[in-house]
């Protein structure tokens, strides 16, 4: 019988690390289209995917107990997203030297519910 993502998340907050496996398999493949769509890089959604699951696990006292995970996840994985967009994009300086010369991004990284709402339109 499959367990709703709220269940895992307090069985692994609770202490049982094989719920955070559960929870992974159930959660990371949206979070991944997701990450996919935002970062148009599949090896750099899939890092921040993996960055986004280390930061839930730090940031645990703010979940709310017996909330569907995925706002939460969702938010973890956007934000974690636009940081690593602002690491890449801005360039690094060092004595007046560019290190790295890449553009900065002008783009605006769109809402989930944007996302949904655009592709169920066409």
């Amino acid at each position: 019988m499959a367990k709703d993502p709220a269940a895992l998340m307090a069985q692994y907050f609770d202490g049982d690390t094989s719920a955070l496996g559960e929870l992974y398999a159930m959660t990371a493949p949206q979070l991944l289209s997701y990450l996919r769509i935002l970062l148009r890089d599949h090896a750099l959604a899939e890092d921040v995917l993996q960055d986004t699951y280390l930061k839930m696990s730090a940031a645990r006292n703010t979940y709310i107990r017996g909330a569907d995970p995925m706002p939460w996840l969702d938010t973890i994985a956007r934000r974690t997203a636009v940081d690593e967009m602002r690491r890449i994009f801005t360039p690094a300086t060092s004595g007046g030297a560019v290190l790295s010369a890449a553009p900065r991004s002008t783009t605006t990284i769109p809402s989930r519910g944007a996302i949904r709402g655009s592709s169920s339109s066409t």
